[in-house]
């Protein structure tokens, strides 16, 4: 993660962590790099509009205890975080080196021993991971869907469900030979669009989405709702017949 100079308005210290430069920034927060004792962290910031959002503190304090309770060689170690006070923040043991996206794109492709070992430490990480009941949902390249950066420049988010389905399966919907293979409800498709919302929701943003699968497949649309969708598209004849699927869906515990 490259570290740049702090920019005005940038804080000194924050908590008992004193900051020294600043490594990103995203939907969620800005993270500094800060010293933690003997050695240096990451401290991801909280904007204030978020800090004030209840739902968020809730979803926040949920992701520390998650997290807290991650451990691996091949995963961040978390150190500390600040969920109940005016300035929520979470710090975790900064890596230095560069993001996988970076490594490839000033080195080139890895070779096979490279692949193999990358692969190994990957596995190991998500298994510790999964050790604890928790899934990540948002590997790629930068992290070892980039809703996050969108968020910084969009007011929300519109999914269209065909468009993602042929981009995720690599199928043409249009395909006499592949159509069938075509489902909105495919496990890829449906963890992409979980992914988004919640990150998307994390930085306070609202998502929609439109395509025909809310209207065909009215457990499609539950998984929505159980997703926190804020708002669906439907075929005019279907309203009725999704409509009474959702509020059962929401009328569950």
């Amino acid at each position: 993660m490259p570290v740049t100079e702090l920019q005005p308005g940038d804080p000194d210290r924050i908590g008992p962590y004193r900051v020294l430069s600043r490594l990103g920034s995203g939907g969620m927060g800005i993270v500094y790099l800060v010293q933690a004792g003997a050695g240096l962290g990451a401290l991801k910031l909280i904007r204030p509009q978020l800090a004030d959002d209840p739902e968020f503190r809730a979803r926040f304090r949920r992701e520390v205890e998650a997290g807290r309770a991650v451990a691996g060689p091949y995963t961040a170690r978390y150190i500390d975080a600040e969920v109940e006070g005016p300035t929520p923040y979470l710090v975790t043991e900064y890596v230095d080196g560069p993001s996988l996206g970076e490594a490839v794109a000033d080195g080139g492709p890895f070779g096979f021993e490279a692949v193999v070992g990358l692969a190994s430490g990957l596995a190991e990480a998500l298994q510790a991971i999964h050790a604890v009941g928790v899934i990540h949902r948002d590997l790629k390249p930068s992290n070892v869907i980039l809703a996050e950066k969108f968020a910084e420049r969009f007011d929300g988010f519109s999914i269209g469900s065909n468009d993602l389905t042929q981009l995720v399966l690599g199928v043409d919907r249009d395909s006499a030979e592949l159509s069938e293979l075509f489902d909105e409800r495919d496990e890829a498709v449906t963890r992409m669009i979980r992914s988004l919302i919640t990150s998307a929701h994390l930085a306070g943003r609202k998502v929609g989405i439109c395509g025909q699968a809310p209207s065909d497949y009215p457990d499609f649309a539950e998984f929505l709702v159980s997703c926190g969708i804020d708002s669906i598209s439907l075929n005019p004849d279907s309203v009725i017949k999704v409509i009474r699927h959702v509020a059962e869906a929401e009328s569950r515990p």
